[in-house]
């Protein structure tokens, strides 16, 4: 994911950086929710190998969108 901001007159700063925390928050739920998944000892003896990774993967696209999302966080947070 890539974000360019222009930070000219349109641009509503505080309405963006809420809008950012609130997929934060999502991106963070969601890696809470897969972890918790993925060390469940039954859901990998029982699933299939490829839904396993599949889930696998959802949870590391997560953990790069939680980092992309932080670091555009603190770029547009007040200094």
């Amino acid at each position: 994911i890539v974000v360019n901001l222009s930070l000219g007159k349109g641009v509503n700063l505080p309405r963006e950086r809420e809008r950012l925390e609130y997929e934060l928050n999502g991106a963070q739920e969601g890696i809470r929710r897969l972890e918790a998944l993925l060390n469940k000892g039954s859901f990998k003896e029982k699933a299939p190998a490829e839904v396993v990774e599949r889930q696998k993967d959802k949870l590391n696209s997560l953990i790069e969108t939680q980092q992309k999302l932080k670091e555009i966080l603190s770029q547009i947070s007040p200094r």
